[in-house]
């Protein structure tokens, strides 16, 4: 065929893709990639069209291809930063964005493509620069205001953050995920009621985006509004926030329907250990209409889960499951019933130790008149959602802040597992902890049984919100939770109390990275505790 036919076809192409026929405008660059393939710019367009049906793998072969015949397109290389990011390859995407605008100084949108990546990367303030950058030459761009925002939010800088998701909206009145990001921010800052105001009409503009549901649904369950947050909860197994899928068939999922007596419910861990000890306590209920109840968590919770009431049998998350006629996510039992404060108040305490191993704990660590408080000040990242780091690093404290809660005359357990956080209490212990009351026995602790067990043995648990922190609450101990300012909506209810554990006490940040006036606040509170236990 001839350049003249070509070239028709590549302006074709290009009309169904302004007009948003993705599949017709693939098939005319693929006609015109046959007929002239040195033509770079056809390679280009086949490649944006194969990102716009989501075929990103395909995508990159056809840059690289249109690269390798002009390596100086910025427009290629951005695209396949583009096509980078989405397939998980940060470092790599951060390289071709900085490509295309070492090649266009003044091309915005690689710019804050590149401030993208460098968040994703977590180099918060590089990122803001890119930005800044975008902005300056594109005084105008909604999605160059909305990626500021969001890296603004990562660097607790919350209120210029409202103020850029702000300006995104004034720009672009109408995009769902703006109003939702601006949503989320407001939460994080207590700004309940207006965050929830935002959350609905994000989903008033798009209510098949499961990502904007999952948003509001945190919205929701933080203020209480439970009958319409747990169906909302839902949304995270169709959100690209979460990257969950659910692992079995969403046609056998029991949601609270029909009758349970004399059917088998495989009940299954999701998300982390912690919301596995919290959600568990809706176990006895389902036993109690009549399942027989399988539960399929990860091995560090099997010999605690196989003494909470109502299980017929714990097996690995990672084994194939047993017969059974319905299965239930951990986290979306809430929603099965109907859940108030009431009864999630009333159900505590569900999880025991073992009186055999608690025993043993007890003769292990001694009779003393000195109460014993249990600390932990890191929680664990997972490694299968990097997007939690900025949320996982804002809720730990280093060894040596936590330090400031040190009294002689108290005597102090580590209930800290990890290694990196071990290593930071070696570093640091000799320069901030000015005594020898501080015991770790945590190579001693194999899974959750064993520290329950010895959390039995202790008068006080003080952690970050953690996994030990839901064990000491489903245990009905004391415990002290110290929480970052944008906190888990699991918190937010009240004040200082919570309704999912009773014997909790909260000490929240009044401002983003405030540990000092947290810490300052439970050191005058370990004050008055003992003097109350002595009295």
């Amino acid at each position: 065929m001839s350049t003249q036919k070509a070239q028709q076809l590549f302006q074709e192409g290009c009309t169904h893709h302004d007009a948003g026929r993705d599949a017709r405008a693939l098939a005319c660059f693929e006609r015109v990639v046959q007929m002239q393939r040195g033509f770079a710019p056809g390679h280009l367009n086949k490649g944006v069209s194969l990102q716009r049906l989501g075929r990103w793998q395909d995508s990159v072969m056809s840059l690289s291809q249109a690269l390798s015949l002009d390596a100086g397109s910025a427009v290629t290389w951005n695209a396949l930063g583009v096509a980078m990011r989405q397939l998980r390859q940060p470092a790599e995407a951060a390289q071709c964005f900085e490509k295309a605008v070492s090649l266009a100084s003044d091309y915005a949108v690689a710019h804050t493509n590149l401030g993208a990546v460098l968040r994703d990367l977590h180099r918060l303030e590089d990122a803001v620069r890119c930005h800044m950058q975008a902005l300056e030459l594109q005084p105008q761009s909604s999605q160059a205001w909305n990626n500021l925002g969001l890296t603004l939010r990562d660097l607790g800088r919350l209120e210029d953050a409202q103020d850029a998701f702000r300006q995104s909206i004034a720009r672009q009145p109408r995009s769902a995920s703006t109003l939702s990001n601006l949503g989320v921010t407001l939460g994080m800052a207590g700004k309940l009621a207006e965050a929830a105001q935002c959350h609905d009409e994000a989903v008033k503009l798009q209510p098949d985006d499961p990502d904007l549901h999952w948003n509001r649904a945190q919205s929701l369950l933080a203020v209480g509004r439970f009958s319409e947050g747990w169906p909302a909860f839902e949304a995270r197994w169709e959100s690209s926030f979460t990257g969950m899928r659910l692992p079995y068939p969403a046609a056998k999922q029991w949601r609270g329907q029909g009758e349970l007596v004399g059917r088998t419910l495989l009940v299954h861990h999701e998300q982390g250990l912690g919301d596995s000890l919290q959600f568990c306590r809706f176990v006895p209920r389902l036993a109690a209409a009549g399942a027989r109840v399988l539960l399929q968590v990860p091995r560090p919770l099997h010999r605690l889960f196989e003494r909470l009431e109502g299980v017929a049998e714990v097996i690995d998350r990672d084994a194939p499951a047993p017969p059974h006629d319905w299965h239930c996510p951990m986290m979306s039992l809430p929603g099965c019933f109907e859940t108030d404060l009431s009864w999630i108040a009333s159900s505590v305490p569900y999880l025991k130790a073992d009186p055999a191993q608690a025993a043993v704990w007890a003769e292990r660590l001694g009779r003393t008149e000195r109460p014993r408080v249990g600390l932990v000040w890191s929680g664990g990242v997972r490694p299968d959602q990097p997007e939690l780091r900025a949320t996982n690093e804002r809720r730990n404290i280093a060894f040596r802040q936590l330090a400031r809660i040190y009294r002689p005359d108290l005597d102090f357990f580590s209930l800290q597992k990890g290694a990196a956080a071990q290593e930071d209490m070696q570093r640091d212990r000799s320069g901030f902890w000015p005594d020898d009351n501080l015991y770790d026995l945590t190579d001693q602790l194999s899974d959750f049984a064993d520290t329950a067990a010895l959390v039995e043995n202790l008068d006080l648990v003080v952690t970050v919100d953690t996994s030990t922190a839901h064990l000491a609450g489903a245990m009905g101990k004391p415990v002290w939770i110290l929480n970052r300012f944008d906190m888990c909506w699991r918190w937010r209810l009240e004040a200082d109390r919570s309704p999912w554990y009773p014997s909790a006490r909260l000490f929240n940040q009044s401002a983003p990275g405030d540990w000092e006036g947290v810490l300052d606040q439970a050191a005058q509170a370990l004050i008055t505790w003992q003097r109350e236990r002595g009295a």
